[in-house]
């Protein structure tokens, strides 16, 4: 399920990025309700960061497994997200789906946190340039692309 092909190496040979593979695969074998992943893709590069991303979604998709992630990747977080929740000097000061949480600049800016890349990109947008909000407000490149279709297709139409 992790895609692990390395079976002959090793462990001391293994990148950073396989380490986390054989490690997910351990926890995803005792197949518990709930994971916790902390900083699951720090230091790793695009590849690895987008397999284990699809480990995770697979993980409570097709798993059923609860996933707890901590990280200061907020654009992992909007894409993986059904619940966010911002700490604060060790105090949850916000929590919630992702698009009112990354969504609330007011919030963001108390946290002292950026919005994710998305988020940015569509404020810049829309929100600055006097357009209307979105029904979904876009979290993932797909989202983004799907409100920039629906958008462009209404605008070719007399």
């Amino acid at each position: 399920m992790v895609g692990f092909r390395e079976h002959g190496k090793v462990p001391h040979y293994l990148s950073g990025g396989e380490k986390k593979l054989v490690a997910i695969a351990g926890i995803i074998t005792m197949k518990p309700k709930i994971t916790a992943l902390d900083e699951l893709t720090s230091n790793l590069d695009s590849r690895h960061q987008k397999r284990i991303e699809e480990l995770i979604l697979r993980s409570r998709d097709e798993l059923g497994m609860s996933v707890v992630v901590a990280t200061h990747d907020y654009d992992l977080a909007a894409r993986i997200s059904d619940r966010v929740c911002i700490v604060k000097e060790g105090s949850i000061i916000a929590e919630g789906p992702p698009s009112p949480i990354f969504y609330n600049r007011v919030l963001l800016d108390s946290a002292g946190l950026e919005p994710p890349s998305v988020v940015r990109f569509y404020e810049e947008l829309y929100l600055k340039h006097g357009q209307r909000r979105a029904p979904t407000l876009p979290l993932s490149i797909d989202d983004l692309c799907r409100v920039l279709q629906k958008d462009l297709l209404s605008a070719k139409r007399p």
